[in-house]
């Protein structure tokens, strides 16, 4: 299962998930700021 986090969560929420070997995507890694 993959988790997508949006903007509302810490990107080191995301970063500490990926280190316990979960399928996790942060917003901000994808998207540059304001992208529309």
């Amino acid at each position: 299962m993959r988790f997508f986090l949006d903007n509302m969560i810490s990107p080191k929420f995301a970063t500490a998930l990926r280190a316990v070997d979960k399928d996790v995507v942060a917003l901000r890694d994808l998207y540059a700021a304001h992208t529309p």
